[in-house]
């Protein structure tokens, strides 16, 4: 929100929980702010693709291998088995 001599700043956190407001700022710290946020997502690294993103994304390409006869249905499955496992609990 802003305001004309003030501004608040909501920080939201993906997982919903533990947001922050900063309330109050003037509008060149909240300028100041907005950058230094912007410069920091700009910088950082990807986060990792979700284990299970990925396992499914590998047991696509399998059943792709195997839908061309490139694997049988036998070796299809002993390959999704040991990705199943390897995601674990």
């Amino acid at each position: 929100m802003r305001y004309v001599l003030g501004a608040d700043i909501e920080i939201v956190n993906k997982g919903g929980a533990d947001n922050l407001i900063i309330h109050g700022l003037s509008k060149s710290d909240a300028e100041r702010a907005k950058l230094l946020i912007e410069e920091h997502i700009r910088i950082a690294p990807p986060a990792s693709p979700a284990v299970s993103n990925s396992i499914a994304d590998e047991i696509t390409k399998l059943a792709a291998l195997r839908d061309r006869n490139l694997l049988t249905d036998a070796e299809f499955q002993i390959e999704k088995q040991k990705l199943l496992r390897r995601s674990g609990p």
